[in-house]
């Protein structure tokens, strides 16, 4: 098989598809070995050899990317899903529930605000089980503000 055509073969092998990015970055180096060893084909020349070893670091590269993108915003949501109900200091916590959301839409991450109030609500105590029915049984629309403005007025009291 002539090399240009060994090579345009290897590089349907790199094309993106949904399965490669899938597969974690030592998988691709394996392919890569591959490859490099495959006695049934021409040998490729040294500028063609590297260039797809080049397009293989970059498909490498890019999930990685992805993978650390999406390892921050997991860590992103899981700051606000892990924030404590501070009774002897609710304006704390509701500074960082207000700080966690911010950083949620600053990545990108904007959950409806009815969830986010229910995720709040269900933060507080059953000790407090009279102020979440106040709150959740209100005429007024739910959303996060709603929730923190009732906590800062139920701690000033």
């Amino acid at each position: 098989m002539p090399t240009h055509l060994n090579f345009h073969r290897h590089q349907r092998i790199i094309s993106g598809n949904a399965e490669d990015k899938t597969q974690s970055p030592s998988t691709h180096r394996v392919k890569l070995f591959h490859l490099e060893r495959q006695d049934d084909t021409a040998a490729l020349g040294d500028s063609n050899n590297t260039e797809l070893k080049m397009l293989l670091l970059d498909k490498m590269d890019s999930v990685t990317h992805d993978n650390v993108i999406m390892a921050d915003n997991s860590q992103m949501f899981n700051d606000f899903l892990y924030v404590i109900f501070q009774e002897d200091s609710v304006e704390t916590f509701v500074t960082n529930i207000k700080v966690a959301i911010k950083k949620l839409v600053d990545i990108g991450i904007k959950p409806p605000q009815d969830i986010l109030a229910y995720l709040v609500l269900f933060k507080i105590p059953n000790l407090l089980q009279t102020l979440k029915r106040q709150i959740m049984h209100s005429k007024k629309e739910l959303n996060v503000k709603f929730v923190c403005n009732h906590l800062i007025q139920f701690n000033s009291l």
